[in-house]
């Protein structure tokens, strides 16, 4: 079973962070979908800071994976966009990353399907036909 929320994503993003921020813990993995331009990365920089991190946080779109770290635990923000195949996450110990010990984003999962397992989390960041007018769903995997 799946929980869902459906939340508008106003200009102060630290909102949206902070009904979202209970399902950020280490060894979590979340999937962020949404077009080019949608806010994957600043959706990642408002949690980043939320979580009390001072690091410089910018898309890993050339570098596929940069670290973050929070006054709690380590973050892994993947890129998959220029993904060729998922044997370049592979060449860069890309499973290091998946001990249990970080919280990893994934922005373009579908473009390393079979490398990750399900996410916990999915964020669906749409923007609607109005200006700028983005909407923020995130569905949380419950098990059993």
């Amino acid at each position: 079973m799946n929980s869902v929320i459906s939340i508008p994503v106003p200009d102060d993003l630290h909102i949206a962070v902070d009904r979202i921020k209970d399902y950020l813990k280490p060894g979590r993995i979340v999937f962020l979908n949404g077009p080019l331009g949608a806010g994957k990365t600043t959706l990642v920089r408002a949690v980043m800071e939320r979580l009390g991190s001072e690091d410089l946080v910018a898309s890993p779109s050339f570098s596929l994976i940069n670290v973050y770290q929070t006054p709690g635990f380590p973050v892994a923000h993947f890129d998959l966009y220029r993904l060729e195949g998922k044997e370049d996450l592979e060449a860069i110990g890309s499973a290091d990353f998946l001990d249990g010990q970080y919280l990893i984003f994934v922005e373009w999962p579908d473009k390393g399907a079979g490398f990750f397992p399900e996410p916990d989390v999915m964020i669906e960041i749409t923007i609607s036909a109005e200006a700028d007018d983005r909407r923020m769903t995130v569905v949380e995997r419950q098990d059993g």
